[in-house]
């Protein structure tokens, strides 16, 4: 198995001005109308990450041969960290699958559950935030 091919560049385009995303769309409604609330938080996310890092730090996705993905993996040398984006407030097991099985295949890895609200599920491996600790 070869690692180096789950970790990928991201195949989508993201817009770090989502007004400029939802002109094109021609979609200005508030984010409990929005059927892609969750690309608009991953967009949010990553501006949230360029801030933060600059260009200086490879920001990639994470998907396996059976389908399961990761949003985000940010790669600086050698540290890698994963951050899992669900825009909801009630978050269960079933949502941070992906991401303790990423821990589990990269322990060395930090993985990160960004949310609505801090589900505080009690993960040893996981840490969790909101959209604000993002800032």
């Amino acid at each position: 198995k070869n690692k180096n091919k789950e970790i990928v560049k991201a195949p989508k385009i993201y817009f770090v001005d989502a007004g400029i995303r939802n002109y094109f769309l021609k979609n200005f409604s508030s984010p409990e109308e929005r059927p892609d609330i969750g690309s608009l938080a991953e967009n949010f996310a990553l501006a949230q990450f360029l801030k933060q890092t600059g260009f200086l730090t490879e920001i990639k996705f994470w998907r396996d041969k059976n389908g399961r993905e990761i949003d985000f993996v940010l790669q600086k040398e050698n540290q890698i960290t994963a951050y899992e984006i669900k825009w909801k407030t009630r978050i269960a097991m079933k949502d941070v699958a992906h991401l303790q099985f990423f821990k589990r295949n990269y322990p060395e890895a930090e993985a990160f559950l960004v949310s609505l609200e801090k589900p505080n599920l009690g993960l040893a491996t996981i840490k969790e935030l909101d959209f604000f600790d993002l800032r």
